[in-house]
Formats: structure tokens, C-alpha cells, sequence
């Protein structure tokens, strides 16, 4: 009886099976990136959204919480002017719409602003205490018809002493 050698290495159909399935996975990879890169985009630009909207929320609210009086204006082209004053200095929020950017004493605070509009509620009654509400909407994005983040916010101006 004859011994029958045992075949070390690859044979051809265990080659032909390896590269088969490198194909699949390649194309598997190939169809998964083709439906997440366009979405990469979107998430880039949407953070950078909500990047430019806390810019502005972070500095109005710790100015709101020092300055108990306001004043609110809008200009013909869409320029918003928004002042808060406090017993010992005064800030000042200015939107310009042609540049879409919103200044904090004459300082850029946020860009890609496509629509922003200021309201001052004054002496509204919450519990009993008179308070003056800023009632703020803005929009971020690279227009008006572009819009990729919108928010509607009342912030209170210090009330208490």
C-alpha cells in the first residue's frame, strides 16, 4: 500500500475561495463608503451650526444674567441692534446681514448667521417678579433657503439684586 503524501500550502480552489471572498468584502467596504461620505458632509457642516450658535448663546446668556436693562432695534435691511446695559457697563450685540455675522462689541462672535431677530417682552410676570424677557431667533446655515439649525430662546435679564 502506497502512503498518500499529505499536500502542505494552497491549492487552487482553496486560492480561487480567498480571492472570491476578498471581492465580496472589498465591495461590501466599496458600497458602505459610497453611502456614508456624502453624509460625512452634512455632519460637518451641521456641527459647525451648532458651533456658531453656542458662540453667540454662551456670551448672551452670561450677559443677560449681569444686565437688568435692555434695548432692542431693527433696522431697515435686517441689521438687529441689541444693547444691555448694567449699572456700570454696557454690551452691545449687533447682527449684520450682509455679512451674516453677529458682533459683540465690535467684536466677531458668530458667522454663517442667515437669520436673526431680536423682540424685548418687557415686564412680563412670572411668579409674582417683574422681568424683561429678549425673545432671540436665529437661524445658521449659508442662507435663507439653507437653513441647517433654527432655534427660538426667551432669555431673562437679571431680576434680582
Amino acid at each position: 500500500m502506497k502512503r498518500v503524501k499529505a499536500e502542505k500550502g494552497i491549492t487552487l480552489v482553496m486560492l480561487v475561495i480567498y480571492v472570491a471572498l476578498i471581492t465580496v468584502v472589498i465591495g461590501l467596504l466599496a458600497t458602505f463608503s459610497n453611502y456614508i461620505y456624502p453624509k460625512l458632509a452634512y455632519i460637518n457642516s451641521s456641527s459647525i451650526s451648532y458651533e456658531e450658535f453656542n458662540k453667540f448663546n454662551v456670551n448672551f446668556i452670561a450677559d443677560c444674567k449681569e444686565c437688568p436693562t435692555a434695548d432692542v432695534s431693527t433696522g431697515t435691511n435686517g441689521d438687529v441692534l441689541i444693547r444691555l446695559y448694567n449699572y456700570t457697563s454696557q454690551y452691545v450685540y449687533y447682527y449684520k446681514a450682509e455679512e451674516n455675522a453677529i458682533y459683540r462689541n465690535n467684536v466677531r462672535i458668530a458667522k454663517n448667521i442667515c437669520r436673526f431677530t431680536a423682540m424685548q417682552d418687557e415686564y412680563m410676570y412670572a411668579s409674582g417678579k417683574e422681568k424683561t424677557y429678549i425673545d432671540v431667533s436665529i437661524g445658521t446655515g449659508k442662507d435663507e433657503s439653507q437653513i441647517e439649525y433654527e432655534k427660538n430662546i426667551k432669555y431673562v435679564l437679571r431680576y434680582w439684586k
